[in-house]
This record gives structure tokens, sequence and C-alpha cells, in this order.
């Protein structure tokens, strides 16, 4: 019995003994809880316990404008930022600034575009087939251009909207002013200077219902036709209601609309800080006639009758645009609109009426023109004026004592 216990002992000891001292590298590895090949410690540094030299880990190069990859600030591959030393990036290239973008235009969706207006949702990139939110909508930059015939010069496709302005009145912070004075003389006299804002709130005055005590009006009353918003009358410049004005319809209904109520130099103004000029009177016939060759600008693919007295729906004239219906909008007791920029349209929606280059040129709102200081030329408007033979005319000889804007007057720009 004492020897079988003692057999019994011994066989226990030579069990633990087995178990516990490894007999290779690896096992010792595995018993110490590394993988096999793990450099031990040798107390030589780099060199592993098995005699190998351990791999060093990759030295970590810096980002640069040329790696192929988005590191670095840098909003795109190889684009944008400041510390890798990459260029700005092309349009349709991310940014998270203006700055990193050729175009000095980061858009609403972190996209450079190509123009500084058209970065905000609203009024820039809603031009075009459909309203805002129609599934069914064909939106395009509401700064795409044409050609214009027989020139190197581009027109803009459709009118100036009141959401391209508030980009450019958000950028320079009201003060146009002061972008005006790096303009050259060919491009702005110093005597206009005070009919552009200098700040936010003068800005919001000029673009508002009235801007009494302009300096170009002589009687020091409202300087603005029709521009207060629900007599028949307003404007589709959103604006804080004030002194009893106030609108019926949002900031994001109004700025996808076309812009009214802006004076012919503010207008002078916005499309040279876009990149352009307001066009002239012989450059807008060339659109809106297909370079002379029709007498309407949609008779290049339809000669049907046309009444300029009567609605017809290629183009916006005699009330034949009236969008948004909101809850509580004020109407007459005929159910007429009482502020009148539900009538004013939102650039493009009316194509069967647009040129042969798919110009928005008829209609809508009259348009100011370079012919001479405060002239415009008559195209249609949402109301009752006709084009006129698109005759030239300087407003003040209708609104002598409201030279700086009237409810049917817009402005287009085009680009040499």
């Amino acid at each position: 019995m004492r020897n079988a216990l003692l057999v019994v002992a011994l066989s226990a000891v030579v069990n633990v003994a087995c178990t516990s001292a490894p007999t290779t590298a690896d096992e010792a590895a595995a018993t110490a809880g590394t993988t096999p090949g793990d450099a031990q410690t040798t107390g030589q540094p780099g060199v592993r316990g098995d005699g190998a030299t351990a791999p060093s880990k990759p030295e970590e190069k810096a980002p640069t404008a040329d790696d192929g990859a988005r590191n670095g600030d840098e909003s795109d591959v190889d684009c944008g930022g400041t510390v890798t030393g990459a260029p700005r990036c092309d349009v349709g290239r991310s940014c998270r600034s203006h700055a990193d973008c050729a175009s000095d235009a980061c858009a609403w969706n972190g996209t450079c575009v190509a123009v500084k207006s058209c970065t905000q949702h609203m009024g820039g990139d809603t031009c075009g087939v459909g309203e805002v939110g129609d599934p069914s909508a064909k939106h395009e930059s509401c700064c795409s251009t044409a050609p214009l015939p027989y020139s190197a010069t581009r027109i803009d496709k459709y009118l100036v909207t009141a959401g391209r302005m508030r980009a450019m009145i958000d950028r320079l912070g009201g003060n146009v002013r002061g972008f005006v004075a790096t303009l050259p003389a060919s491009q702005w006299s110093p005597a206009w200077n005070g009919l552009v804002p200098g700040n936010r709130a003068e800005a919001e005055e000029m673009l508002g219902p009235y801007w009494a005590g302009a300096p170009n009006d002589a009687n020091g009353n409202e300087s603005k036709r029709s521009c207060s918003a629900g007599n028949y009358t307003g404007r589709t410049w959103w604006a804080p209601p004030t002194n009893g004005d106030y609108s019926d319809f949002t900031k994001d209904q109004l700025d996808a609309k076309a812009l009214n109520c802006v004076g012919w130099h503010l207008m002078t103004a916005f499309c040279a800080w876009d990149g352009g000029r307001m066009g002239s009177r012989a450059e807008l016939a060339l659109a809106y006639t297909n370079g002379g060759s029709t007498r309407y600008p949609w008779q290049w693919k339809d000669t049907s009758s046309y009444d300029p007295n009567a609605w017809d729906g290629r183009l916006n004239h005699v009330f034949s645009y009236n969008f948004p219906d909101v809850p509580g909008m004020r109407r007459s007791g005929s159910g007429d609109a009482l502020d009148i920029a539900y009538h004013v349209s939102p650039p493009g929606r009316f194509p069967s009426g647009w040129n042969k280059d798919g110009v928005e040129i008829a209609g809508n709102l009259l348009t100011w023109i370079t012919d001479a200081e405060y002239f415009i030329t008559w195209n249609h408007s949402w109301e009752r004026h006709g084009d006129n033979d698109l005759q030239a005319q300087s407003w003040l000889v209708t609104g002598p004592g409201e030279p700086n804007g009237y409810y049917a007057i817009g402005g287009r720009c085009l680009r040499d």
C-alpha cells in the first residue's frame, strides 16, 4: 500500500514537470502569452530573444500636395487647405470654405461652384423647371450661362435672384461701397458711391420697401415705387417686419424668386462683384430675337400666334404665375394676392418660352441695362408691361421721384 502511494506521487511530480517546462522557443512563447517569433527581452535594442532583428515601424511621412490622399487640412484629394501647399480645388470638388476653391465659391453643400453668387441653395441652384421640393423638378445653377449670338460674351440664362444678391450682401457684410472702391473708372463712378450700401443696415434699407432720404431723390420721400408689401405691391427681398411692412412669404420662398425693387447702381455693383457686368439693350435684344432671326424668343421652335395683351403660358406675363399659396396670406375681397411677390417667379419656370440657347429672356421683370444710368429695356413683366419692341428707356421718365427700384424691374448679368 505504501509503495503504491509513492508511485502515484512520483507520477504527479513527473506530470507537473512535463507541463510546466517548455521544450521549444515557440512553446515558451506560448506559455509567456506571446506569439511565436515575438521579440523577447535581451537587453539589446531591436534584437529578439531568438537572435533575429525585430522589424521597425515604418516612418510616417508628412502629408504633401501630391501624395494622392486627402490629408492635412485638405478639403479634397490634393487640393484645398493651407498645410500641404495644395492648390485650390476646381469646380465640383469638396470644400470647407470659399478659400478652398479656385472660384472663391464654396456652396452650401460643401462643393466648389463656378460663380460666387450661387453658393446658397435658395436662389443659387433652384432655377429651372418645377418648384422647390417637387421630385420631378429639373433645377440647375442660377448662374448658368449661354452663348450670346455673334459674340464671345456669354449671358446669364436667368434673371438675378434675391438669393444671389443675398450671397453678395452676406459675403461683404453689406459693405458694397468698399468693394466698388476697387473697381476701375470704366466700371464705376465715385459719384455713385452713396447709392450702394456701406454696411448691413444700409443694405436692408436700400433693398427694402422704401429707402427714404436717398441722395438721388430730390423730394426726400420714398425713393422706390410699389415695393412695400401688401397693397397690391411687394418685393422679393425678405427683411424683418418694419414700420408696418412685412412679407407674406418666408426668406427661402423669396430668395428663390427673381429680385425686384433693386436700384440700377446696386445691380451694376452686383454684376461686377459676381465677375460680370450688366448688358446693353442691343445685347439683350440679340438673346430675345435669337440673333435677329425671330420676333419672340420661343419662335425658333414655336410659331403659333401670340397676343401680348393676354395670358400666355410661354412667359410670366399678365399674372401667369401665382405661387406659393401660404396660410394667412393677404388677399382682396375677390381673392387677389395683395403681396405681389406672389406673381414674381423663380427664374426658369417657363421653359416653353426660352430662346434657342435656353435663355429665359422674356417676361417676369423688365431689365436694367447699361445704355445709360437708370436705363431699362422692355421685355415683358409679370404684370402687363409689354416689350415695346425692346425699347430702351430711362426709368426716370416714369419714376422721377422713385429712382431706386420698382416692383417690375430686375437685372441680369453678362460675362465677357
